[in-house]
């Protein structure tokens, strides 16, 4: 199949920070990318903004109310099996609540100088130095 005809995915990405950390999540053995960390997030639907998608996805993957701060990048990306994202990326926050890991295998809080040392989906490599540029590294 050519793949100039597949039509791109856009996604929408939650950075949470908590403090010098960051809120990662192991992803299910069901989903492409099994046992890979991931930043939390998800397709944005139709007629949803990435704000929306964002509120939405941390309510049914975490049970916790996201506050969105700022919008940090969008940044497309290209597997080699043909998968083609644009990722919407925003720094928030979970500030009341403890999310919970209901759709993956298990979550984490990562400091930024330790997020390249985990197995993070290749797509989201690229998020590390943003991040670590707001963490002040």
């Amino acid at each position: 199949m050519d793949n100039s005809a597949k039509p791109r995915i856009e996604v929408a990405v939650a950075i949470i920070r908590r403090g010098d950390c960051f809120l990662v999540a192991k992803r299910p053995k069901n989903k492409a990318g099994a046992g890979k960390w991931e930043f939390p997030g998800g397709k944005i639907e139709p007629l949803e903004s990435p704000e929306e998608c964002l509120v939405r996805e941390i309510q049914e993957e975490f049970g916790a109310s996201v506050l969105i701060s700022e919008s940090l990048a969008v940044l497309d990306y290209e597997y080699p099996e043909g998968g083609k994202f644009r990722f919407h990326c925003y720094l928030c926050e979970i500030p009341n609540e403890e999310p919970k890991a209901l759709e993956h295998e298990e979550i984490a809080w990562v400091e930024a100088k330790n997020l390249a040392g985990i197995d993070l989906l290749e797509a989201d490599k690229q998020l590390i130095p943003l991040i670590q540029k707001k963490a002040g590294l």
